[in-house]
């Protein structure tokens, strides 16, 4: 039989069986000596604890609901010898939550390092871009899934109708309830959101923008009036980098030069604008630096050197015209 400190750990955990949740309503009832300790250990962990009436009731349903006490159940429930024994678990199991509520976790992948998947406490999937990061709470509040957005990531969301997820960006607010999409938001670049199943709103905080997208559409912002267009898309091109691929579909050089910075974790500078308005359509998987920078210097004319101790590259037109 295991002892009240495992049924405790894997209670903290959220993997308790019914039957630890009984047990550790006997515990209660009979004032066991060790979980007595462990209370007084978690309990101490925390001096500015703090309850919202609406959690209180949220916190109430939910382990009310685990222990099989439902409503038909309520009025006997209250007779039971063991009632304050299920009042003093629901408190833990609030202070618990709060605790984890409070906790955020920030996952960050900074440029030149390996895409990373993240899942999430809804069991949802996330997987971060380089140069991105994503800040979530421990556990997610009773009401939504609401996390932060730096960057590009590609999200897979378990499905909850009663709890919408919701991601935040410096520029755009995506609401879903279950689906797959591409959140495209860095600084000072063109910010999209790409759905590859299900439906996705998209809104634009600052102007009040709003719209919907389904399977192969995408939002674009105009930065300047704040207002939203919906266009058709290949979905599977744009979260190509998921594969680690750079895939570019009649892209500007310069946010063609922005991808390349963050995947290899190099910087490119530019000072032709001429040049960074070249469009540029181009796919390339796993390949070193060094053959996409020269593809795309044969393909928009123009020439590159770089610094090896600064790790910066720098490109110029190529004075001479290409040979057809």
């Amino acid at each position: 039989m295991a002892s009240i400190k495992e049924i405790w750990k894997r209670y903290q955990s959220g993997k308790a069986t019914s039957k630890d949740k009984k047990e550790l309503i006997k515990a209660i009832d009979k004032k066991d000596a060790e979980l007595d300790r462990i209370f007084t250990a978690d309990w101490g962990a925390s001096k500015d604890f703090k309850t919202d009436p609406d959690e209180i009731e949220h916190a109430k349903k939910r382990l009310l609901e685990e222990l099989g006490l439902t409503k038909k159940r309520k009025r006997a429930f209250h007779g039971y010898r063991i009632a304050a024994s299920v009042l003093v678990l629901i408190g833990l199991s609030l202070f618990l939550y709060l605790r984890n509520r409070d906790t955020i976790i920030t996952i960050e992948v900074a440029s030149g390092k390996t895409i990373e998947q993240v899942v999430l406490p809804d069991g949802s999937k996330v997987w971060i871009n380089h140069g991105s990061s994503i800040s979530y709470p421990k556990d997610f509040s009773p009401e939504s899934r609401r996390l932060q957005l730096v960057g590009n990531a590609f999200f897979d969301v378990v499905r909850d109708p009663s709890k919408p997820f919701i991601i935040e960006t410096g520029k755009l607010h995506v609401k879903v309830l279950g689906t797959s999409f591409d959140v495209y938001c860095y600084d000072d670049e063109p910010s999209s959101v790409t759905v590859q199943t299900g439906k996705v709103e998209v809104s634009h905080p600052q102007s009040n923008a709003k719209i919907q997208l389904i399977k192969n559409e995408r939002s674009l912002l105009d930065p300047k009036s704040g207002t939203l267009q919906k266009v058709k898309t290949d979905s599977g091109m744009g979260i190509a980098w998921r594969n680690n691929v750079l895939q570019f579909e009649n892209m500007e050089l310069g946010q063609v030069l922005k991808n390349v910075e963050r995947k290899y974790g190099v910087k490119i500078n530019c000072p032709d604008t001429l040049l960074l308005k070249s469009r540029i359509r181009a796919r390339y998987k796993n390949e070193p630096l060094d053959t996409v920078l020269s593809d795309l210097a044969f393909m928009t004319n123009f020439d590159y050197s770089k610094d090896e101790k600064t790790n910066e590259i720098t490109l110029k037109p190529n004075p001479y015209e290409k040979i057809e």
